[in-house]
């Protein structure tokens, strides 16, 4: 998804230019030694200060704020991942003197960041609602989403609404009450902000309340199925994001775990409360053992609105400041800094502004005017550590391939997250003959990639001689960021492996945002590769009956017995084709701004494939969806029966549908597959 990136720019850089167009702001009330009226002697610091790039007073700020305080302010920031306390000193001062949207908080010793609003174009409104058009997957509730169950870090995803009170615990229970039911969390170091504030979202003692994700103004549960559909896309977004790491993004509540085990990122509402903004998040505060500095917040009717892009987007960044990541900034060659970096030609790093490129990625800079060199991967490993490698990265590590069917030939692969530009490795053990090889990425959210890893697929002998390679052209290439089938052969019976890494695309240091590349760092997460070839020991072929021969009359003949049937074999079929292609036109707008979609669809019936006589129970069947003006878009499902396969929307133009059907395979031993690809296509026109 490419928007119009300019007016998008143009928008976010009015939007933070001005306090008056901003709405509601943090006053630049920062005070030193403002004496106690009991007293009369000189209190500690109080207040707020932001606007330090434009102040250009970041040193003299932290000398008069004093080690002491400077010290217990790089404590919550984790020493902002530098190895001494006068490091980390000197990455406060730089990090505060390139921002104006970082915000000192005095009164609870934390730094903010608040971060820009943005607003869709109709068109984009309008594909985000065709993408979240289709059952759900998720609870009704929003709850039931987990990206890694077992780990015991968690990113909580809180699309249900919530109350912050301002006066502690005393006040849960009636806030509960008065909000349907959200979850109550004690006094935070947010309060202060609902100070004076006529905002409908703050309470007479500071409360501070986080609306439901709402599409449709109705902020009861259950959810709609749209708002649902977001939520998971939403979800899926981030999981992939932190996919590399030992941490679940989940949609699950948290409250009463170990604080220092997870983060909370509400997202809701507009946040008036605080001002116009698209999120904002206490910096490096992810493991502290005080829910005083949690949640992060992102505001989605800031953010398109309602645009789950966008809020997936901000989900993330916002989450990376609580890991202690500051702004990715840019000053273009010739030009003026700015405090987000827009990208250009499809990429953009998440922790500038991603909403308007394809595809974002975690960052250290490298790229030309960078402003920050944090390494965002190693930062965030720190507090939560790297999800565990499913193979390694040598011959002598590389671990087989999981068998997924076994007939003529094998089908078989593996699934793991890259977590840096080392290799994971495979092996296979294969006879002779013709082979085809594939890697798939995390699945699109309708034309909207939500991969981060650009793969490099390798297939090796064991004397590590090249037989098969791929490196798909990336973002703007029809198969996107993963390998379509890739037939090569197998020279003769043995051992092979196979190889799959992220890399870059294009010259990450050009200068032009139209040319601008990326480098094989962020290129980690998820991924699915997979090889069918010969099988070197195939099943024996089930032999035909011998029809028995028919004896000369007589009075008395013998009955002849039918012969018994045998049972299908390894391979059968799984699944039955339908004949056409249905095709949906709907219609958006009126007279001359009416603008028509379309989308396909077809009916599959799955079978039973046998080897015993026994009836399959489930297959899996995989399907992609292409058309002449969009990407393709990987479904699966698991339901025997009949099957109704919806291709993603299509816009309005001439062009055509085709439904490939790529592999049908029951999951568990043993094994069925079709090994033939089915396809079927239908045109359309404007």
């Amino acid at each position: 998804m490419l928007a119009e990136a300019a007016a998008h720019r143009t928008l976010a850089q009015n939007s933070k230019s001005k306090d008056k167009d901003r709405g509601k702001d943090v006053p630049p009330t920062a005070e030193f030694n403002k004496k106690d009226p009991f007293t009369d002697e000189p209190g500690p610091p109080s207040g707020k200060k932001r606007n330090f790039k434009n102040d250009g007073d970041a040193r003299q700020f932290l000398q008069q704020l004093g080690p002491e305080l400077t010290e217990q302010i790089l404590l919550r920031v984790g020493n902002l991942g530098e190895d001494t306390p006068e490091a980390g000193a000197a990455a406060l001062e730089a990090m505060l003197g390139r921002n104006n949207d970082l915000n000192m908080d005095l009164d609870a010793l934390v730094v903010t960041a608040q971060c820009p609003m943005a607003v869709a174009t109709d068109k984009e409104l309008k594909e985000g609602l065709a993408a979240s058009n289709g059952p759900a997957r998720i609870n009704p509730d929003g709850t039931g989403m987990s990206s890694r169950p077992g780990a015991l870090y968690k990113l909580w995803l809180d699309f249900n609404g919530s109350v912050i009170t301002g006066t502690g615990e005393r006040q849960q229970q009636q806030q509960q009450q008065q909000q349907q039911q959200q979850p109550a969390q004690g006094a935070s170091a947010w309060n202060g902000y609902c100070d004076g504030s006529s905002s409908p979202l703050c309470g007479p003692n500071g409360e501070i309340t986080t609306p439901r994700w709402d599409r449709d103004g109705n902020t009861n549960l259950p959810f709609s199925s749209i708002e649902l559909n977001d939520i998971d896309a939403i979800w899926a977004a981030v999981a992939e994001d932190f996919a590399p790491f030992n941490i679940d993004v989940t949609t699950n509540p948290q409250l009463g775990a170990d604080p220092t085990t997870y983060m909370r990122v509400a997202i809701g509402g507009d946040g008036s409360w605080y001002g116009s903004y698209g999120g904002v998040a206490n910096i490096g505060v992810f493991g502290n053992k005080d829910l005083y500095y949690q949640p992060a917040f992102v505001f989605p009717k800031n953010l398109g609105p309602n645009h789950p892009k966008y809020v997936w987007e901000a989900v993330t960044h916002e989450a990376g400041h609580t890991f202690g990541l500051d702004h990715d900034g840019i000053t273009p060659p010739g030009g003026t800094y700015s405090e987000y970096h827009t990208g250009g030609n499809g990429w953009a790093p998440i922790m500038g502004t991603a909403y308007w490129q394809s595809l974002s990625q975690w960052s250290q800079g490298t790229y030309t005017g960078a402003s920050n060199t944090q390494n965002d991967i190693s930062m965030i490993a720190a507090k939560v550590g790297y999800a565990t490698a499913p193979t390694g990265s040598t011959m002598a590590t590389a671990v087989p391939l999981q068998n997924t069917l076994v007939s003529a030939s094998i089908t078989a692969s593996a699934s793991g997250a890259l977590t840096s530009s080392s290799p994971h490795m495979y092996k296979f053990t294969s006879a002779a003959g013709p082979a085809t090889f594939w890697a798939d990425v995390a699945s699109s959210w309708g034309t909207t990639i939500r991969a981060n890893d650009d793969l490099l697929v390798n297939v090796t002998d064991a004397t590590g001689r090249q037989i098969a390679s791929q490196n798909p052209a990336g973002i703007t290439a029809p198969v996107g960021l993963g390998v379509g089938n890739i037939n090569f052969n197998v020279p003769t019976a043995g051992t092979f492996y196979i190889t799959v890494q992220g890399v870059g695309a294009g010259d990450p240091m050009a200068t032009s945002s139209t040319s601008y590349g990326y480098p094989a760092y962020g290129s980690i997460g998820s991924y699915t590769v997979g090889v069918t070839y010969p099988n070197p020991n195939p099943p024996a072929a089930t032999p035909s009956p011998s029809p028995s021969p028919s004896p000369s009359p007589s009075p008395r003949p013998p009955l002849s017995p039918s012969p018994a049937p045998t049972a299908a074999p390894t391979g059968s079929p799984v699944y039955t084709v339908g004949t056409a292609i249905t095709l949906t036109t709907t219609t958006s707008g009126k007279g001359s701004t009416a603008v028509s979609y379309y989308s396909c669809s077809s009916t599959i019936t799955t079978r039973a494939g046998t080897a015993t006589g026994a009836v399959v129970p489930s297959v899996t069947l995989y399907a992609t969806w292409s058309g002449s003006v969009s990407a393709t878009q990987t479904l699966a499902t698991s339901t025997k029966g009949t099957l109704l396969l919806k291709s993603p929307t299509f816009k309005k133009g001439a062009g055509s549908c085709t439904l490939t059907i790529t592999n049908a395979v029951k999951v568990s031993p043993p094994y069925y597959h079709i090994n033939k690809p089915y396809a079927l296509s239908r045109p359309f026109a404007s």
